[in-house]
């Protein structure tokens, strides 16, 4: 497994930089590695020049990209503690500038008409809990806090995955052809763009069902 919590915006790579990155992660995805990337914590903008932009390497199309969401024991929607804004503490996701649309991406909603933004693949693929005020509980030097981010959702995944066995490789068609696995996040906006039914580009195909998705890939079940 390879969980990558960094990454800029796509005008910041520039399309050369952008493909050579790719190229590393196709060429570790033969070898059987599967590669989660973090979406951004900047909303649509993803702290670009423009309200929608997307985080590369998470824009990959052999990475897959991970969103955030807000998740309590009742509720779970798209991370977005600015709403309004398409540059704050929120989820990255939208349509990469670079990398043309994806067959695998099964229903996928096209870029909205007239966008000025990019057209090309959708994301994050997946998505998790994100929020810092409903994230992750962790002790550093002795002291309780609390943590979010995109960039706790790729070792999430990541986590997840390692328990499914090695060398599964590139495993993301086979989560967009398996949506039932995943909560659909259906409420919430990261600025530029809104949550709906099915997948989106705030969430993807949605967060995780560990079990379901443990049966696509555990013999004999989750």
């Amino acid at each position: 497994m390879c969980t990558i919590s960094w990454g800029s915006d796509e005008a910041n790579w520039g399309a050369t930089a952008a493909e050579q990155m790719e190229s590393t992660a196709e060429s570790a995805v033969a070898a059987g590695m599967i590669e989660f990337g973090a979406a951004g914590d900047n909303d649509s903008s993803d702290g670009g020049p423009t309200p929608a932009n997307v985080d590369c390497p998470s824009s990959c199309p052999h990475v897959i990209g991970c969103g955030g969401t807000y998740k309590t024991p009742t509720e779970e929607t798209v991370w977005d503690d600015n709403p309004g804004e398409t540059d704050g503490e929120g989820t990255g996701g939208g349509y990469s500038t670079i990398f043309p649309v994806q067959a695998f991406q099964i229903g996928a909603p096209p870029a909205p008409a007239g966008s000025t933004a990019g057209k090309g693949r959708i994301v994050p693929d997946v998505s998790g809990d994100a929020d810092p005020n409903t994230g992750y509980d962790i002790f550093v030097h002795g002291s309780a806090t609390v943590v979010g981010g995109t960039s706790a959702v790729a070792p999430l995944y990541a986590g997840l995955f390692a328990a499914f066995g090695t060398k599964l490789g590139f495993v993301t068609p086979t989560l967009w052809k398996n949506q039932k696995a995943f909560n659909d996040i259906t409420v919430g906006s990261n600025g530029f763009y809104d949550a709906a039914v099915g997948p989106d580009p705030c969430s993807g195909v949605g967060s995780p069902i560990g079990t379901s998705i443990a049966a696509l890939f555990v013999r004999g079940g989750a």
